[in-house]
């Protein structure tokens, strides 16, 4: 089994306003938040079921603007901050990554989960990789009734990266995390998802877009939340002809 994306994580200066534009955009309904473990970030959140996903939506509380989230809206404005992937076995793929030079800046237990995160440079965004145990689906599972995971009517099939250096970031997702490569497109296809990476050209680097299928009786379109653009679509596959992952 290849990496699995399931959570994406917007920063934003206004909770409110941009946690409003994605349930109305994504058809959403209300989610989760946990204030007080929030605190020791300075953030306040709100996490959102996106199909086989979450979205998650961060903003600074404003009083230790030395945190990562303030520092991130300090020199980027609002945008994507980071994804997390699900794998199968965390070791294997920091083995791998480590053949490459790559190390995590941090690891740690989240309830009882091995997690990682790995820095921006290295994968194109700030990532945090997961291995679930104890036969969850995912970290807040619990939170969330399994009729409101299926009353959820986006399903993110794609996400864009803008970096340096498209082809080498590429080759290295398809390393690291499997999956197919597809070389002309500079894309990996990962569990249902396809993760493409285009040239940052001297502008921000980081999540770009991301597509999300959507049933027919929704318009498509293209809409912008908290510096990412998010397009429904009609249809959408992740089953383009890919080869097989390649070395850096």
């Amino acid at each position: 089994m290849t990496a699995r994306l399931r959570h994406l994580v917007l920063a934003t200066d206004d909770l409110a306003a941009t946690t409003a534009a994605a349930r109305t955009w994504l058809g959403v309904a209300p989610g989760i938040a946990d204030a007080e473990a929030m605190l020791d970030f300075d953030l306040e959140h709100e996490i959102l079921v996106l199909g086989s996903a979450y979205l998650e939506i961060v903003a600074p509380l404003g009083n230790r603007l030395e945190l990562p989230g303030a520092k991130f809206l300090a020199h980027h404005g609002p945008g994507g901050y980071m994804l997390d992937l699900q794998v199968p076995d965390l070791e294997e793929i920091l083995t791998e990554a480590a053949k490459l030079g790559v190390e995590p800046v941090l690891r740690d237990v989240y309830r009882e989960n091995y997690i990682c995160q790995l820095h921006p440079r290295d994968f194109g965004t700030l990532l945090e990789v997961d291995q679930i145990t104890g036969g969850r689906d995912w970290h807040w599972d619990a939170e969330f009734s399994p009729a409101e995971r299926s009353a959820e009517r986006a399903l993110p099939v794609a996400a864009q990266l803008a970096v340096p250096d498209p082809a080498q970031m590429a080759h290295r997702w398809a390393r690291v995390f499997g999956g197919g490569l597809d070389v002309d497109t500079n894309s990996v296809l990962l569990s249902g998802v396809t993760i493409s990476f285009v040239a940052a050209a001297g502008g921000p680097t980081g999540l770009a877009s991301v597509d999300v299928q959507v049933p027919a009786d929704v318009e498509p379109g293209e809409q912008e939340i908290a510096g990412v653009i998010f397009r429904r679509q009609h249809g959408v596959t992740t089953t383009a002809s890919h080869e097989s992952g390649s070395t850096t």
